[in-house]
């Protein structure tokens, strides 16, 4: 099987809140959970049409930068569902 390559762009991820020193790991969780998802469940139909809208993720005090990117990742992929 060829796999095929996708770009994801983010244009601006804001973090109200949160530590800037944990930027570059909640990123990267973000990146792989989103690579992870789309891998195993494919691109969900929200994306097809170009330009997907930021959902409001509200994350859980004290939950660590990778379940911060695994969060946003998931919310993303679901379309803020």
């Amino acid at each position: 099987m060829n796999a095929s390559k996708i770009d994801i762009q983010v244009d601006r991820l804001t973090l109200h809140g949160i530590d800037a020193r944990h930027r570059g790991e909640i990123t990267g969780a973000l990146a792989r959970e989103l690579e992870r998802l789309i891998s195993t469940g494919g691109l969900p139909r929200h994306w097809t049409g170009g330009d997907v809208d930021s959902p409001r993720v509200a994350i859980k005090a004290g939950a660590s930068p990778m379940t911060m990117g695994q969060t946003l990742a998931r919310t993303i992929y679901r379309g803020g569902k």
